[in-house]
């Protein structure tokens, strides 16, 4: 196969996925698509991409609590 056509269909399969509605149950997967673009993780990229993972749209709630710590145990 060439690279250049599984380039290709791949964007067109993005470009077909993104024309979509959501469905009810697309919010769980929100942060798995969001921090997919951060590709590599840097130091320097490191502390968006925690808080990105403990932080919800859906909830508005930053995951933290007094007895649970996921973001901070990381650091």
């Amino acid at each position: 196969m060439n690279l250049n056509s599984i380039q290709e269909i791949i964007s067109k399969f993005k470009v077909h996925l993104q024309s979509h509605p959501l469905s009810d149950i697309d919010w769980m997967y929100e942060t798995q698509a969001k921090a997919s673009t951060f590709g590599v993780i840097s130091e320097n990229k490191i502390m968006d991409w925690i808080n990105l993972l403990f932080t919800s749209d859906r909830t508005l709630r930053y995951w933290k609590t007094e007895t649970y710590r996921p973001a901070e145990l990381m650091l």
